[in-house]
């Protein structure tokens, strides 16, 4: 009987507890390439995040600034990376490659990196004002449980 009680009292607390969050927040998650970001169990990309900050202009304007430096971190790693591959894949191929397309290409890929940890402060300045400009989640109104005997034997009915 306790046992009953004691599960009762954690369905409580728990329908408490997840009916306090906004179904809008954007979820943060660290990783180690930087942070990630999920809506409604949903990866968010960072064009996806100038979507969903679209109803906040001020937040947008500070995503779209993001997004720029997103995109400039991208082309200068990707432009790097594909420096860096052509002796590389030349050498494999039994050719003589030039070693300086290399080293230009890592140092290429290098600069990057600055341009990446700003992005991953910003957006993640970003997603943080967003979930606090969501408006707060309002009760509907109380939530009535009962213990109820139906066709199906007893059970817990909830009503909002």
């Amino acid at each position: 009987m306790k046992y009953i009680v004691l599960f009762l009292l954690s369905v409580f607390y728990t329908a408490s507890v997840f009916s306090q969050q906004h179904p809008n927040t954007i979820e943060t998650k660290k990783t180690i390439l930087g942070p990630s970001f999920k809506q409604r169990n949903v990866n968010l990309l960072p064009r996806d995040l100038l979507e969903v900050t679209k109803e906040y202009p001020e937040i947008h304007a500070d995503m779209l600034q993001a997004k720029k430096t997103y995109n400039t971190a991208m082309g200068l790693a990707l432009g790097g990376g594909a420096v860096v591959a052509y002796p590389v894949s030349l050498y494999l191929g039994g050719g003589n490659p030039k070693w300086i397309f290399a080293a230009v290409g890592g140092a290429v890929v290098l600069t990057s990196i600055p341009f990446a940890v700003k992005y991953n402060k910003q957006v993640t300045g970003v997603v943080n004002r967003y979930n606090e400009a969501l408006p707060p989640v309002k009760r509907s109104g109380q939530l009535n449980m009962k213990l109820d005997l139906g066709a199906n034997g007893f059970g817990v009915k909830m009503q909002f």
